[in-house]
């Protein structure tokens, strides 16, 4: 039997006094990945991205920008992704750090 050991490594930086931006990197062991759909949850809202990268790979990079205009407040972050592999689907998430944003 094996397994396709999957990897999801996340960070949040403030871009500006408006804008954040969390990174993510995902690694798969075995088979790559065909299709990523991707959240990103930020205090009590939520951003989406779907990709389907090219050539299949183990490794794959992406982000998601954030605003919020609204009195300085801290937002903490985390990044869940159902992804899909030519040996399953699945859900992954982690916790991504945060950003004080506002003004």
């Amino acid at each position: 039997m094996s397994f396709n050991a999957i990897n999801l490594t996340a960070s949040t930086k403030k871009v500006n006094a408006t804008k954040g931006y969390t990174i993510y990197v995902f690694t798969a062991s075995k088979a790559g990945f065909l299709e990523l759909n991707t959240q990103l949850t930020y205090g009590t809202k939520r951003k989406t991205s779907s990709v389907i990268p090219h050539k299949v790979p183990k490794t794959y990079g992406g982000g998601i920008y954030f605003d919020y205009t609204g009195k300085k407040k801290y937002f903490a972050c985390s990044v869940s992704t159902q992804y899909y592999t030519r040996m399953g689907i699945g859900t992954i998430s982690a916790k991504a750090g945060g950003a004080t944003l506002g003004r």
